[in-house]
């Protein structure tokens, strides 16, 4: 019995060292964005004068002539974020009355040691244009 209660707490140890433990696996890809003034560059969410609130953000896609709605998560102040899911290509984004058309590639990375296989985001039309994120991987959208 003393050698069975060794041998777990020993299992518990090695697993709270294991690096993974500290990952976050959040499967696909996730698409970061942000609305921009096309006359001021200003930033229409995050920017000094607010024009779109947070609340107003949705992405959304149809399934079955169905409106399913995506988590919209707003980073630090500084970016907005979603994470498509490889089985759905086509997604929307509405804010400010406007509706974008969101196309996502994906592609696989490869497996990662800790999450398994990884889909990336190979390539984002927006409205069919072809989007390239800044060197920090936020996508510029201008309204």
């Amino acid at each position: 019995m003393k050698y069975l209660v060794a041998i777990v707490l020993l299992s518990i140890f090695a697993q709270s060292c294991s690096d993974c433990n500290r990952v976050d696996c959040i499967g696909d890809d996730r698409f970061q964005f942000n609305i921009l003034s096309l006359q001021s560059n200003e930033n229409l969410v995050f920017g000094p004068n607010p024009v779109i609130e947070k609340g107003d953000i949705q992405v959304f896609f149809i399934n079955g002539g169905e409106r399913k709605s995506e988590t919209v998560n707003f980073h630090s102040n500084s970016f907005i974020h979603f994470s498509p899911h490889i089985s759905q290509s086509e997604y929307f984004l509405e804010a400010a009355g406007k509706i974008d058309t969101l196309l996502f590639t994906f592609g696989r990375s490869g497996k990662s040691e800790c999450c398994g296989p990884v889909n990336l985001i190979t390539q984002i039309m927006v409205n069919n244009v072809i989007q390239t994120p800044d060197s920090t991987g936020i996508i510029e959208l201008f309204r």
